[in-house]
């Protein structure tokens, strides 16, 4: 915005409220119309509503970095950037908020590959918006595991290390898709899920000791793939990274030996 007369403007505030409940009318909106009618849901939805991905994707990098400058707004106690109409500050759940726009994200692009599928760029801004928020990171990499395959899916078992010795496998996740709709597919390609992992979830800049369990669980998820096939490298130097800061002895044992698995 423009500079005010008392220096530098504030951002204009957004009513976050009305905001969330746009995303969710267009996700309500969006699910009907793949309900309705026969043949090519994909293309017609493609036809229809082409730009809606891009749209949605914009939401959710825009929501991370308003909380991003909230929080430095907070901190430096300035005027708030975010409102929520009717509701009393502290009211607003911008976990449960996220988690929606997540969700939604997470559907439109799962819709099909012919529809749309997110991008290494798009993953890579998704994790850059949200670099001063533990739990913000911990709710997108809850997100990139499951947006890594199909609905209730697992990838093929990985080979067994060398020496015979076999990395404790997934179990079988329940399908997640509703009653009477299709499972959606995986929100990226292959090659994305595996830059994903290599650049973001095993890069330098993990803050390990401020996650929690689902992190942890995101990275398995992951990792369970990748280390059968894999044995040093960035996922290594990940799994040392986890064992000498994860505040939970147990993630740290669990993880040690995963380092000894893919060393061996």
């Amino acid at each position: 915005g423009a500079e005010g007369p008392g220096g530098p403007a504030v951002a204009a505030a957004v009513d976050e409220t009305h905001a969330l409940h746009m995303v969710r009318l267009c996700r309500f909106l969006l699910e009907g119309y793949t309900h309705a009618g026969s043949g090519d849901g994909a293309a017609r939805l493609a036809a229809a509503c082409g730009d809606i991905p891009e749209l949605l994707f914009r939401d959710v990098v825009s929501y991370l970095r308003r909380r991003g400058e909230e929080g430095s707004v907070q901190a430096a106690g300035g005027k708030r950037t975010l409102t929520t109409q009717g509701a009393g500050p502290g009211d607003f759940d911008h976990t449960s908020a996220l988690a929606t726009r997540l969700e939604t994200l997470r559907f439109v692009y799962g819709l099909s590959p012919d529809y749309a599928t997110l991008s290494s760029e798009q993953c890579t801004e998704l994790w850059e918006s949200c670099a001063s928020s533990s739990s913000d990171r911990e709710a997108l990499m809850v997100f990139f595991a499951d947006a890594s395959r199909p609905e209730g899916g697992l990838p093929p078992a990985p080979p067994a290390a060398q020496g015979g010795k076999q990395l404790p496998q997934p179990q079988p996740r329940p399908p997640q898709g509703k009653p009477g709709r299709r499972g959606l597919g995986a929100a990226f390609t292959s090659e994305t899920a595996a830059y994903v992992f290599a650049n973001l979830l095993c890069s330098e800049g993990v803050d390990w000791d401020g996650l929690g369990e689902r992190a942890y669980s995101s990275f398995r998820q992951f990792g369970t793939d990748d280390l059968g096939k894999r044995r040093g490298g960035r996922t290594v130097d990940a799994l040392w990274r986890i064992c000498l800061t994860a505040g939970d002895d147990g993630v740290a044992g669990e993880f040690f030996c995963r380092v000894f698995f893919s060393q061996s």
